[in-house]
């Protein structure tokens, strides 16, 4: 076990120039006020160790909504049947900021149903993450995953409350919902579309044109690889829906998994 899992990470290394030139197309050098964005699914898989790389870079004619970017690296283990947990490492640059390490989060997902076994499969988020910026808030997150197949149709949908700490945080809970549905039209290429939307804190939603709302689409698949485990890959284009949104967002995901 211990021979595979180095051979693993030795060939994985070989694949860090391609995986730094993916992420300089999707300009990931630099990172937006917001972490990095991806749909969580609620299946666990018992024994899987991944590292994950995923970041976000957003365009707007407005310098305030403007190259907003975020670059995350995740470290993760299916602990058993139920529970996965990563450590996250972030960095940021706000629109017309310095990029910055912002923050460190321990995030785990939890299965609370058997895969197949009900109607839909159902899981549970809880995330603490610790910033590093004196003028920012730590805060915890805790949701709902819920995901459906329809035959060859993946549908995933999160529905997530944060708080911030401190005396200066936020009041209350904000609410951040999270839509994806794919098609699986072969190992290699997956596409769908996907929603992100932060309406306010809950009970006190703002009006929609001062909501975060941001919709596209999204390609995700395996990349065959020389590899024990697999290279699993994500990129979307999404664009804004309300006068608050910025106008488009690219997003990328990479992620090696395998099992030890």
């Amino acid at each position: 076990m211990k021979r595979d899992f180095i051979l693993a990470l030795t060939q994985f290394a070989g694949l860090k120039a391609q995986m730094r030139a993916a992420m300089l197309v999707l300009g990931l050098v630099a990172t937006s006020a917001h972490a990095a964005i991806h749909v969580y699914s609620p299946i666990v898989e018992e024994g899987e160790a991944e590292i994950e790389l995923k970041a976000d870079h957003t365009f707007d004619k407005l310098d305030t909504l403007n190259n907003g970017r975020s670059a995350n690296v995740d470290i993760g283990y299916g602990v058993n049947s139920f529970w996965a947990t990563e450590i996250e490492a972030q960095w940021k640059q706000d629109p017309m900021g310095a990029r910055h390490y912002d923050s460190t989060s321990w995030e785990n997902r939890f299965q609370l149903t058997e895969q197949g076994e009900y109607w839909m499969d159902v899981g549970i988020f809880a995330e603490y993450e610790k910033v590093v910026q004196k003028d920012d808030h730590n805060n915890a997150t805790v949701g709902l995953l819920l995901q459906k197949e329809f035959g060859s149709n993946v549908t995933t949908f999160n529905f997530l409350l944060n708080r911030e700490f401190g005396t200066d945080g936020a009041p209350g809970l904000t609410v951040d919902y999270r839509f994806q549905t794919r098609w699986r039209l072969n190992r290699a290429f997956e596409p769908g579309i996907e929603l992100y939307g932060e309406p306010g804190r809950l009970g006190h939603f703002e009006s929609y044109e001062n909501q975060r709302v941001r919709m596209g689409p999204v390609a995700t698949g395996v990349v065959p690889v020389n590899l024990p485990g697999k290279l699993k890959y994500e990129v979307a284009y999404l664009a804004g829906l309300s006068r608050s949104s910025e106008r488009g967002t690219a997003r990328a995901l990479l992620e090696y998994e395998s099992h030890f």
